[in-house]
Formats: structure tokens, sequence, C-alpha cells
């Protein structure tokens, strides 16, 4: 019948997209007699349970005790709806589709918002790619790529694209493609402005480079925008908000292109940026992917395992490259997944490198040398460690152990934890015996409740943010009416003084924000974060400025926060002296208490002095 999807096209779409290799394109699938074999990938699992059979053409998890055909098989791992699937196995073997509805009763009309902005995303992604490489308008774009040294080649691969620089062009060539405002926005292709006036809506993305981020199968799901003029005042990148096609903490930039690379080397390098990754997929290098601009969530390292049995961190070598690296750590040790770390040295005038940079400044050999001479992510973390805190002083031992213990705590081997402890004894000249007791000591401490890792759990997140303490809320709305002062603030905060500090994540995912330069516009910067968090922040924009002296409300603050931290360093030494410990671990206790007693006297007569921020 004309216009519909009957038994007919469905064979047809199924005879053309082999289960095999449908199913190897997402899995990493290894023959095990007649049959192919791997781990489900819909739980978590050590013996494989999911086959697939050729002959049938059928796959079935026996841990889920699911199956079925081809189809069903994308409809299960996309969380696609049965036309939605159809269309997307048709576009890979490239039939065309009769217009019409899929005789089933579940087509065009039923096939839900999801479906309609699969297509929206695609067709934009088309237009912007156009405007890049016909348009004069494109330009500037085309200029900056040669200037970074990608060619045209690369920018078709990754589908580059230029959103050109007005106000309404989204919308305007919307109208003419017949999508109603209501998708775009649904989208994140335009903001809905909260003034009112005669434009209710204009385009999220304006005179940007656009880099389309694609699903695991290769569908547009949304866009990162970059800036192209350096002197300019807006963030310099932007990103699609989260939307029912994407949410950032499941989507591993790069991974549809890279997949064969990663299932071949099993190794998967982790880099920051959408530049860096491009730039080393030019050179060669694939086994290669990025967060959306985000330490690794339990999501996407249960995705990585799937292809790789090691990962190397490449990230950026100052502070908050060295942050995110961290964070990274309690999902890729959640997966079990070994961590090393690719370090780039400085150059010669003491600039940073990325991969970008190092690549384009000396050679894709020398960058694969230093990805083979990658070291444990333990020994990195411990040299930076120890570059950043003395550890023959007692407060940077104490620093030391406590950001080694945060850590540890998600790994799960107690025999690689002993490992790792023995090392950081030798670091820190202690007994390696007495250093492992104090963690088991400190992983019995309960933690305040923070945010999940895993970003897409919107519901675990939601549950787990709880309002910023007092004194980090007046950090965060001096942070973002005054971004200058975050550097001052960097400098000075100890990062452990805000450990028992509801709100440090949130603060510190506000620093790293400016380091990217998204707070160069506050409220644009802050539409990249997580429901809850987006409003608190948004909230704080509304108030007054803080007024004064920004030196001042830094001291007045932080001043505060140390001696916070310094009665909780007192409540727990108390409370291990009267567990009664061995005669020597007293004494060095009730040299910490004295010496925390003397910080604290200088503290209360500096805050006896200083009116409290507001």
């Amino acid at each position: 019948m004309a216009g519909f999807w009957g038994p007919e096209i469905i064979e047809q779409v199924k005879a053309a997209n082999d289960i095999v290799d449908v199913v190897g394109s997402y899995l990493p699938l290894k023959r095990a007699g007649s049959q192919f074999k791997c781990l489900t990938p819909f739980k978590k699992e050590r013996t494989p349970s999911f086959f697939v059979n050729p002959a049938k053409q059928i796959w079935h998890c026996f841990s889920t005790n699911q199956g079925g055909d081809v189809i069903k098989f994308v409809q299960t791992y996309e969380n696609l709806d049965f036309p939605a699937a159809v269309r997307l196995l048709a576009e890979r073997a490239g039939i065309k589709l009769p217009e019409g509805r899929y005789e089933g009763g579940s087509g065009d009309e039923g096939a839900g918002l999801k479906d309609q902005l699969l297509d929206l995303m695609e067709r934009v992604a088309q237009w912007w790619h156009r405007s890049l490489f016909k348009d004069p308008v494109g330009e500037p774009a085309r200029s900056y790529l040669k200037g970074r040294g990608i060619t045209a080649e690369t920018a078709r691969e990754f589908r580059l694209g230029y959103a050109p620089d007005g106000w309404d062009s989204v919308i305007r060539w919307a109208e003419g493609a017949g999508f109603a405002e209501e998708a775009l926005e649904a989208a994140g292709l335009v903001i809905r402005s909260e003034r009112g006036g005669p434009r209710p809506i204009y385009d999220r993305f304006r005179g940007r480079l656009m880099f389309p981020i694609q699903s695991e199968s290769g569908r547009v799901i949304a866009f990162s925008g970059r800036v192209l003029d350096p002197m300019a005042k807006e963030a310099k990148y932007i990103n699609s908000p989260e939307t029912i096609l994407f949410t950032k903490g499941k989507v591993l930039y790069g991974l549809h292109l890279h997949k064969r690379e990663l299932l071949d080397t099993r190794q998967a390098i982790v880099c920051e940026g959408q530049l860096d990754l491009i730039t080393c997929h030019q050179a060669g290098v694939r086994n290669m992917v990025a967060p959306q601009g985000t330490a690794f969530t339990e999501h996407q390292a249960r995705v990585l395992k799937r292809y790789a049995d090691e990962v190397v961190l490449c990230f950026d070598s100052d502070e908050a490259g060295q942050t995110a690296m961290a964070r990274s750590i309690p999902a890729l040790a959640g997966a079990e997944l070994p961590v090393r770390v690719l370090r780039l040295p400085d150059e010669a005038d003491g600039s940073k490198n990325d991969p970008d940079s190092f690549i384009r400044a000396h050679s894709v050999e020398r960058f694969r040398e230093l990805a083979e001479r990658a070291v444990d992510f333990w020994d990195h973390f411990l040299d930076h460690l120890s570059a950043k805190w003395d550890p023959r002083t007692d407060r940077g031992r104490m620093v030391i152990r406590r950001e080694i213990f945060d850590l540890l705590a998600h790994v799960a081997d107690a025999a690689r934890r002993q490992q790792i402890l023995a090392r950081a004894a030798g670091v820190l000249r202690m007994d390696a015996t007495l250093l492992m007791g104090e963690f088991g000591r400190h992983s019995r401490v309960p933690r305040t409740a923070r945010p999940t890792p895993d970003d897409g759990a919107k519901e675990a997140v939601r549950e787990a943010w709880v309002k910023p303490h007092r004194l980090v809320e007046s950090l965060l709305h001096l942070s973002l009416h005054r971004p200058d002062a975050i550097p001052s603030i960097q400098r000075r905060l100890d990062p452990v003084w805000l450990e028992r500090l509801d709100g440090a994540a949130l603060l510190n995912a506000v620093f790293e924000a400016h380091s990217h330069h998204a707070l160069e516009d506050p409220a644009a910067g802050v539409e990249g974060f997580g429901e809850s968090e987006r409003g608190f922040l948004s909230g704080l924009l509304a108030r007054q400025a803080p007024q004064g002296d920004a030196e001042a409300l830094i001291s007045g603050a932080l001043t505060q926060i140390e001696r916070l931290w310094i009665d909780g360093q007192l409540e727990r030494r108390r409370a291990l002296l009267n567990e009664g410990p061995a005669a020597d671990r007293a004494t060095e206790l009730h040299r910490e208490i004295l010496d925390l007693r003397a910080k604290l006297d200088h503290l209360n007569r500096l805050t006896s002095s200083l009116n409290p921020p507001t």
C-alpha cells in the first residue's frame, strides 16, 4: 500500500542489516562456536551472557531475559520506539522509506517528540554544515579551522558547521522547513526570553563554529558552539542544554567514529576538548574520546568498559585539568578500569600544552611515545599532591592523606588499595601499617551527601543535591557577580577546608566553568549546570552584587571556613584519642591538637576584627 510501511518494507530493512554487523558496531562481540558473545550492555556482569546467533539473525541476553531481531536490539539499546529504530536501520543501509506511517499502528503521527527532534537536529546539522562550506557568511569559521590546521576532510568527518550570526536565523530557517517553535525549544536550539517583549525566543547559537554531538550510533543529539572572536565578551563555548535526546553524562564525544579503533587497541585515551580530539583524529590517533565538559560519569565508564581494557587520561596540566582528572577516578574505578596518565611536558617558555598544541608543535609520533609511557594514575596523583603540598610538613601530610583517602575509597580491590597506600606511605615517610589503619578509620566516617557521579541519573542528582553552606554560598555569590575574583579565591582556598561543607562540589564546578571562560557571561554560563544547581545559581545572580572590596570579602569568608575546618579536625582527633591509640600515635595526636589550637587562636583574633560576609 503506497505511503505505508508494510511487512515487505520491514523485511527489506532487516535483510539489509546483518545482526552481527549491527550489534558489533555497538558491542565487542567475540566468536563462540557458531554464535557470538560479549558482556551484556544492560547490567554489570563478569561472565558474558549476551549472545548473537547469525544463522537465525537474533540476539538474547540471559542476564535480563531480553532478545529479538536486529530492530528489537536497536530499540532496546538506543531506547527508541519501533518506527525510529526502523528509520535508523534504513538510514544505515541506504534504504529510502516511503512517506507515511507504519501499518502496525505507530508511525509518524505516534512516533513521539523524540523522533521529531532527531529529524530536526539532523537537518539543522546539515544546514550549518552547508553554511560552513558553501555560504560566504561561513568564511570566519573556515579561516579559523585553517588557522588551527583542521582540513576540510576532517571537518566533514566531524560534520562541523557554522551558525549564522543572527538572533533569529534558526527560527526563520525552521519556519521554512516546517518545524514549530515548540520543537526548537524542546531541542535546545532556542532560548525563551524571561523578559517577554517582541522577541519571546531567540537563537541559542549565533556566529559560532558548531560541533555536532553524536550518539554512539551517530545520530545528532546536541551541539557545542565555539566563539570565533578571541576578544568576544561572551563564553568561549556554549553547549546544548539537556533534552530528551541529550544527557551530557551519557555521551562520549567521538565514540561513534572511534569504536573500531578502541576495540582493536582495547585502550581509550580520554582528552578534555573537542578540538583536542579532532586534531588527534586527523593525525591518526583514533582510540580517543572526550566527556562533555564534565568528569567521567558511571554511565560513561560503563560504556567505555565495553570497548577498552584501560584508560589513559590526557587532561590539561593546569589545576582545573588536574581537578577534572581526579573527579574522573570514582567512576572509572567503579568500572574496574585501570587508569594511566599521559603527561604532556610544558614548553620552554613555561606555557602549558594540550594534545592539540603538542601535536602541532611537535609530532604525533612524539605524542604516541608519551602515550606508551603513560604513568599509573596513583603515581601521578602522589607526585601532583607532593608538588602542591609539602609532605615534610604536618599540614602537607594531613592534606595529602585526606586527598588520597577520599579517592581511594572508590577502589574496590583491597589488594590494590594496599599497594597504593604503601606507595603513599613512602611519600609521606610514614609506617604503611599505620597509614592503612588511618584509612580504615577514615572510610568509616560518614560523608556529607554529594551529587552522584552519574550526571545522567537526574532523579538521583535531585535527591543528593542540598543547599550550600552559607559560607560556600557567599563564595558562589561573589564568584558569579565578580568572576575576576575567582583566581584569588582559588589561590587562597585550601580545598580540604570544604570537605564537610555542603556545596563544595558546586563551587568547584563554578571554578572549572570559569577556567573554560564560561562565566564571561554568567547568565549563559549557568545554563550548563543541572536543574537544581542552575536554579540556585540563577537565584544568586538575581540578588544584588556583593558590596565592598573583593579581597576583604574573600578574607572574611575564608577565615570563617578555615575556622570551621579546624574545629572539625580538633573534634576528630579528640575522638581518635578516646579510642585509646598506641603511645606514639597518641603523642602525635596531642601535638597535632596543640598546633590546631594555635591556628584557631590566631583565626579567632582575625575573625573578631572582620564582619562576616552577607
